[in-house]
């Protein structure tokens, strides 16, 4: 050993070398594992006398101690020692076999001696005591002097400093390298930062694994349980129960990550995770299952064994499939990863961004760069070198590093970017399996290599100067990086840090999923001052060119030449022209080449070289040999035609050209043809190519792909080609739908919206839906050409595109509302609404382009799109425009259009137009009578049934029709065989005119004839829609989003009659809103007739929020014995009223108006939730009048309010979200009573109050977007003069201050509560001599599965201010029930049922708490006489109750020796009695208290008053439900000696 240890000198940890001399132990105790350890563990501060400990193969332990003791050996060190080895003994038993004791004291003779003694002692004086072993300096050294241990004992003491800020300043120094490849400002996040979450075993990766495996885990044991317990066969059981074992064993080795719900849990051990067990284990399963399947045919619950042996395999094969082949569960074992991809892809920018969050998050990460790699050097000592080691090897280096991750309890990362530059794979492939052999041993450290793709050998050939990594599958897990793709926001940040206004045009490109390439093309348009012209580059020519020359122009201030001289070019079309003659070009070749070009130049030598750096070249290896191509593939296709076409003769290219397309080689040469043809010669591709070639689909792809590509300008001849050949092949014609989606909102291009309007219009409804509709069917994927346009249409800020081309995108998307895909019809209608809410002047082109489409399921929802966008925007100065026409278009004419939901749509927009004082064209008196109901409609005539058995035929669509329009009676009025349409959606929206109809002798029945007549005059085709209806949509229309195109038609008859039935009846019968029976019909918001809520809006991006209601209540709480019955650890809910909300940078002081929230145990993963714990509250708040209030709060003190006792706010399903206080259907529900007015009786006196919210009931069908919403009342909205927001529940005042919001907005808040400005709330009250309140109700509960066994125990309080501090408190209650009597008490009671032969009935509630009997006697002729002294009367709900102080000496000796029995000697006691229906009732209610005999007593106070105020009489029951706390019923036989006849009357 060369270096000497100073056991004085060994690093410190947090400040102190006791911290540091115990970890170096562990570390020890870590690295000296031998066969039969199992597994390591490492304790903290609670160590129970060890600090570590291996656990063996058999479950015992061997365990550490650590005791810095380096000067001095006392009775104090050995008192120390003595502690722990007790603490050991008793913490661990039996288990712990062996205790050694690390202590860096050099020892003696004596004190080995010394030590044997003290060994013997505590052997003789703790039970299970350990055999011990002492670890003294010497033995220290001895491990210290190993050769394994150099880089150890170096870093232990001192010789190699690795510090934080040492970390740090090598980091930034690399990222700084990176220069280009890596710009922190542009924030992506990455997809493949789970793969790092994963070396780091860190809480995301942690709740990676839980999300994925506990939901199987819970199916298993629940599929297995079931079978269990269906099952005849005893022997088949135990396979099962087998199979559960398996299940359990699964569980084990998932816990081994210690999973909790919070994912807070230290990374304490890097032992491996068995998933290969798990899989074994699941395979085991499997096995057993499917033997049972095969066995179990004559067991009597066959079917429902068969659906959960199924059950069991589904879950087998979600395991399997999350077990097999995940690389980031392998790299959590082995973390070490290979990233490749190609050129630009991001590899860099991946490993900056890992390298910057390490800097941020104080995780140690190194980066070093492939092209700081060289020859001369091999990997290890340039490693060394890099960060600047000297005098020490690489494997002393390792170990010095894996000693500080293990202090840091996290790996350390180090990146190595681009190993194929520098020296690159050839200087690799020496050293990389080595290498990586090595790195992986040390499980605490984790190297990460990246490489473009061109230079890994992937497919394991015989390509031997590339990457070889066939013999490192075990140790090296790799991993290809795609950039962009699919990544719209990604894209979208690039151009906002540019400044650039998207360019439409490149939106789909294939180019911009390349990182690189989409930089290039920013700085391109940035450098050329292009951003306010990208609309004038047309065609990717143009593009091309425009990016040599920005290289050129950048090449030529390098090197001071003129920039109007294109070197880039001359060099490139050189390169291209040797690449033509010879396939490739060696990098050697490659620079000959240039250097020829540019003889005259001095640079020529460095030319080269810059392109490669400037990405316009790439290196490459092809047999064996560096060669160089044009980096992007499309670039270099661009390129190769541009000097193809130069240089070859016109014929003979036609003639090779024809020759290459019918051999179907060189595909990226025919897709560039197809653009560079029509841009620079004006000739079609496919006009070159023989007849028979036309109709190929690759040159049909080749010309629809083209269109993405090429000036807008597109010669209108191609029209001819379109028609004749790419319509009639369903792909191309597919394909060209797509395109024609991509190229939509592009101004002046030939093939945008304009044209697919004029296409789709031309059609009519029957082949538009054959043609168009049934194309969209098949586009609600993700990454659809559909759901980009709508992924466009739904970001935040839409401000660097012009009018025009939202006018165009929002055209295409309108032509999507055809589609019989509700999710997407759903989708469409917002995404237009996000798109156009502040551009009504462009909605209003939209509804005058649409304003003659035959299709009304497009018109309904454009109507209902454009009513969302009035009420979220800030557009007023177009409202009068938009309004205006609406109003003409629907409402003044002749007859207005007949569709109940278009009507109402087109109404509220002019209501809420008049109600912002737009101006119309016509009198205002004549627009409010044109658009109130009844409208002017023609009622169609009622056909036959012979004349609707005319269109039945023998086609199953045409049968979907007639059996899902089937209504539940006939004529006659016999029940008949209805369809699930026919009765629960077309028959029960008619309900409102039921009444009518039949005194007018029209009968559902008449209806359905009505509406099916419409149908197939709408010319419903069998011929083009059975098909889609039968198979593609009908087989799953009842599990899917997708409708029929019948059912299409269903809908807009039904939608059609509805407004005709209206106008011919406007009288409806309505039993549900009005107290009136018979009203006038005013819109669909009177029924559920409305399918969509167009005012919500689909946030994406609300601020971030941070609410601590779940920290008000502890976890450890639900841990505690007497949980059910402690009060005193419920949350402050004062505290929970008032609280500041933090909203992105706004703080709200605010209060719960109205709230709901939970506190749940969470149970251990993969664990029966049940018995469950759980608590809920129900906050509520009310206003009163001063004088009021102050009667009111002192009376609902003392209340339960379990029960629904209090007034509740109104919940309407009906309005929409943004039509509370601002529209027609609004004043309609609150006129009619659903308003914050309530009445509130409290002994026998009424008392006007007001709830402070109300709430909206989501409407919409589809899932897309499905909240509730809770809102302030009416009158504070409008006189605090506030306004909505653009977001869905917020509230601002006139100052934009944001004063109300509900917190169920947020998709990851679980409670729902509505937050409100105290000082605005409170300072309105004070104005207005109001006050406010709080009720809180709620209960602890233990849930049983199924409720079994569930014990609840309820709670309620009244908050409220005194000033501006809110006082209150929270009371449990029990309820009380004696014949018609039902009461609580103010704490927890156990009822004592008392059977006597005797002539009258008693029940006893005991309070052990408080020392409180509650004894309820039925008397029939008098009340009970033990009554001393008269105290006072209570008049509650009418009924008098007299209180009493009881006469003790006149309940008999033996009933109060009983009760004092059970509560001990009684003071303080009272006798209340009242009549009730000719019986009385006495309730004697004795207590310990101190005696007072008065109704200011504690007794009467806080318990009599709370009986009486909560009491209510019941009419009898014979079903008892007994008391809702914990139950402790018991039938007490009191002894023979207790007399009735000594109870007095």
């Amino acid at each position: 050993m060369n270096d000497n240890i100073d056991w004085r000198n060994i690093r410190t940890i947090n400040h102190t070398q006791q911290d540091g001399f115990e970890e170096l132990v562990c570390q020890i105790a870590r690295k000296e594992k031998r066969n039969n350890y199992k597994r390591f563990v490492q304790l903290g501060l609670k160590d129970g006398g060890l600090e570590c400990y291996w656990e063996l193969t058999d479950d015992t332990i061997i365990g550490w101690q650590a005791k810095y003791f380096t000067d001095s050996f006392t009775g104090t060190q050995w008192g120390q020692i003595r502690r722990s080895v007790k603490n050991a003994s008793e913490t661990y038993s039996e288990r712990l076999t062996t205790m050694i004791i690390a202590i860096p004291y050099k020892t003696s003779q004596d004190m080995q001696e010394k030590a044997d003694e003290k060994i013997q002692e505590w052997k003789d004086e703790f039970e299970n005591c350990p055999e011990i072993k002492f670890w003294w300096e010497g033995d220290l050294n001895n491990f210290l002097s190993k050769e394994s241990y150099s880089g150890f004992r170096k870093f232990w003491f001192n010789k190699l400093e690795f510090t934080d800020e040492w970390f740090n300043e090598k980091t930034k120094t690399s990222i700084n390298n990176l220069g280009d490849r890596y710009n922190h400002k542009i924030n992506i996040d990455t997809n493949s930062k789970i793969y790092f979450d994963s070396i780091y075993r860190n809480d995301e990766f942690k709740k990676y694994i839980y999300e994925n495996t506990e939901p199987l885990i819970i199916d298993f044991r629940t599929q297995y349980d079931n079978i269990i317990k269906l099952l005849d066969k005893p022997d088949l059981k135990n396979e099962l129960k087998t199979g559960l074992e398996n299940v359990n064993e699964i569980t084990d080795i998932l816990l081994s990550f210690k999973f909790k719900k919070d994912f807070k849990i230290e990374f304490d051990d890097i032992t491996p995770f068995n998933f290969e067990k798990i899989f074994d284990l699941v395979i085991e399963i499997e096995k057993t299952i499917i033997y049972i399947k095969s066995i179990i045919h004559n067991d009597s619950n066959y079917k429902k064994i068969i659906n959960e042996l199924n059950g069991i395999l589904s879950t087998v094969n979600e395991f399997k499939e999350f077990i097999s082949n995940n690389k980031i569960l392998n790299i959590t074992n082995n973390p070490t990863i290979l990233f490749y991809g190609e050129a630009g892809i991001g590899k860099s920018f991946l490993f900056g961004t890992i390298a910057e969050n390490g800097i941020k998050n104080n995780q140690n990460t190194l980066l070093l760069l492939g092209e700081q790699f060289e020859s001369k050097r091999d990997p290890e000592n340039t490693i060394l070198d890099l960060l600047g080691i000297k005098g020490y090897n690489f494997d002393e280096f390792l170990d010095a590093l894996e000693s500080k991750a293990y202090i840091n309890n996290s790996r350390i990362i180090i990146l190595i970017d681009a190993i194929n530059e520098g020296s690159g794979v050839g200087f690799w492939n020496k050293y990389f399996n080595g290498f990586i052999n090595k790195v992986s041993e040390k499980h605490m450290l984790s190297f990460v290599f990246s490489v473009r793709d061109t230079f890994l050998n992937k497919n394991y050939e015989n390509e031997l100067n590339k990457l070889q990594i066939k013999s490192l599958e075990n140790s090296l897990t790799t991993i290809e990086l795609t950039g962009f793709k699919d990544d719209y926001d990604a894209r979208i940040e690039y151009f906002k840090k540019y400044e650039i206004k998207f360019p439409n045009n490149y939106m789909l490109s294939p180019e911009l999923n390349n990182p690189l390439f989409l930089n290039i093309f920013c700085e391109t348009i940035k450098n050329l001052q292009l951003e306010d012209d990208l609309d004038n580059i047309e065609g990717f020519s143009k593009i091309i060119e425009l990016y040599i020359y920005s290289i050129n122009q950048k090449l030529s201030e390098k090197f001071s030449y003129h920039p109007h001289i294109n070197l880039v070019g001359i060099v490139l079309n050189r390169l291209i022209e040797f690449e033509f003659e010879n396939g490739y070009i060696s990098i050697k070749t490659a620079n000959d080449l240039v250097m020829d070009c540019l003889s005259d130049y001095s640079f020529k030598h460095e030319f080269l070289n810059e392109l490669i750096k400037e990405k316009i070249i790439k290196e490459s290896i092809f047999l064996d040999k560096i060669h160089l191509s044009i980096t992007f593939q499309r670039f270099e296709d661009y390129v190769s035609t541009k000097y193809l076409l130069e240089n070859t003769d016109f014929d003979t290219f036609i003639k090779n050209l024809n020759d290459s397309v019918e051999s179907e080689s060189n595909i990226n040469l025919l897709e560039m043809l197809s653009i560079y043809l029509p841009e620079n010669y004006n000739i079609e591709l496919y006009n070159l190519l023989n007849e028979d070639l036309k109709s190929k689909f690759d040159v049909m792809n080749s010309f629809i792909q083209s269109l993405k590509w090429r000036k807008y300008s597109i010669n209108e001849k191609v029209f001819d080609y379109i028609n004749n050949y790419i319509l009639k092949n369903h792909c191309a014609s597919q394909t060209f739908l797509e395109t024609l989606i991509s190229l939509s909102p592009i101004e002046n291009h030939l093939f945008n919206s304009y044209r697919t309007h004029k296409m789709l219009k031309r059609l009519t409804l029957s082949e538009r839906d054959g043609f168009w509709t049934i194309f969209l069917h098949n586009q609600n994927y993700e990454k659809s050409e559909v759901n980009n346009l709508l992924n466009f249409a739904f970001i935040d800020n839409h401000e660097y595109y012009s009018d025009e081309s939202l006018k165009l995108a929002s055209i295409m998307i309108t032509w999507f509302l055809s589609t019989t895909n509700n999710k997407l019809r759903d989708k469409a209608t917002y995404a237009l609404i996000n798109l156009l809410k502040n551009k009504l002047d462009i909605l209003k082109d939209l509804l005058q382009l649409f304003e003659d489409v035959d299709d009304s399921y497009i018109l309904e929802r454009l109507y209902a799109a454009s009513y969302g966008c009035v009420l979220n925007s800030r557009d007023y100065e177009n409202l009068g425009s938009l309004s205006n026409y609406i109003y003409e278009a629907i409402f003044n004419q002749e007859i207005v259009y007949p569709h109940i939901l278009i009507r109402d749509y087109a109404r509220a927009i002019i209501e809420f137009s008049l109600s912002k004082n737009c101006e119309f064209n016509d009198e205002i008196t004549s627009v409010k009578e044109k658009i109130t109901p009844p409208h002017s409609s023609e009622f169609p005539k009622i056909p036959s049934d012979e004349e609707i058995e005319k269109y039945k035929t023998e086609n199953n669509a045409v049968k979907k029709i007639f059996n899902s329009m089937r209504v539940e009676y006939g004529k006659d009025g016999e029940s008949v065989m209805y369809g699930y349409f026919g009765r629960y959606t077309f028959q029960s929206s008619f309900r409102m005119w039921e009444k009518v109809l039949r005194e007018n002798n029209i009968y559902y029945w008449d209806l359905m004839n009505i509406a099916l007549d419409k149908i197939f005059k709408l010319n419903y085709n069998e011929e083009i829609h059975g098909s889609f209806d039968e198979y593609d949509v009908g087989l799953y229309e009842r599990k899917e989003f997708t409708e029929r195109i019948g059912k299409k038609y269903q809908w807009m008859a039904l939608y059609e009659l509805l407004a005709q039935v209206s106008d011919k009846f406007p009288i409806i019968h309505d039993d549900y809103i009005s107290n009136e029976k018979n009203i006038p019909y005013r819109g669909p918001w009177q029924d559920t007739i409305r399918n969509i809520d167009p005012t919500i809006i689909c946030i994406k991006n609300l601020p971030k929020i941070n609410l601590d209601f779940e920290e008000k209540y502890l976890q450890n709480n639900f841990l505690n014995d007497d949980w059910i019955e402690n009060i005193q650890d419920l949350p402050n809910f004062g505290n929970i009223i008032e609280s500041n909300i933090e909203i992105g940078e706004t703080i709200l002081n605010g209060l719960i108006l109205e709230g709901y929230l939970t506190w749940i145990k969470h149970p251990d993963f993969a664990q029966d939730k049940y018995p469950k714990k759980e608590i809920w509250c129900q906050i509520r708040s009310y206003i009163a009048k001063s004088n009021d209030f102050n009667n009111i709060v002192p009376i609902l003190k003392h209340k339960n309010f379990y029960g629904r006792y209090m007034p509740e706010s109104h919940e309407n399903h009906e309005l929409f979200n943004k039509e509370f206080y601002q529209s027609i259907a609004f004043d309609y529900f609150y006129d009619n009573g659903w308003n914050e007015k309530r009445e509130l009786t409290l002994n026998n006196k009424k008392y006007d109050i007001s709830v402070t919210t109300s709430k909206y009931s989501g409407s919409e069908r589809s899932g897309l977007v499905n909240k509730d919403y809770m809102k302030i009342n009416k009158t504070i909205f409008e006189e605090l003069n506030l306004k909505y927001g653009e977001e869905n529940s917020f509230i601002y005042d006139n100052c934009n201050n944001l004063v109300g919001f509900d917190i169920s907005e947020w998709d990851d808040v679980h409670n729902a509560a509505f937050i409100f400005d105290k000082e605005k709330l409170l300072k309105y009250l004070k104005e207005n001599n109001l006050k406010m309140f709080f009720t809180i109700l709620g209960e602890k509960m233990i849930i049983g599965r199924g409720g079994i066994g569930t014990i609840t125990q309820t709670f309620s309080g009244v908050y409220y201010f005194i000033d501006d501090d809110i006082k209150g408190n929270t009371v449990f209650y029990t309820k009380c029930y004696f014949e018609e009597l039902e009461t609580s008490v103010p704490s927890i009671v156990k009822e004592i049922e008392i059977n006597m032969n005797n002539t009258f009935k008693k029940k006893l509630y005991i309070d052990d708490n408080n020392k409180i009997v509650y004894l309820f006697i039925e008397t029939k002729t008098k009340e009970f006489s033990a009554k001393k002294e008269f105290i006072t009367t209570e008049n509650i709900k009418d009924c008098e109750w007299n209180i009493w102080s009881l006469d003790k000496n006149k309940i008999g000796d033996k009933y109060l020796r009983f009760i004092s029995e059970q509560i001990g000697e009684i003071n303080d006691s009272y006798l209340i009695y009242c009549k009730i229906n000719e019986k009385y009732y006495n309730i004697i209610v004795a207590s310990t208290f101190e005696e007072r005999n008065s109704n200011g007593s504690k007794l009467y106070q806080q318990f009599i008053k709370p009986l009486l105020l909560n009491m209510e009489i019941k009419f009898k029951s014979n079903y008892y439900f007994g008391n809702n706390v914990k139950h402790q019923s018991c039938m007490l036989f009191v002894p023979k000696d207790i007399e009735d006849e000594k109870i007095s009357y």
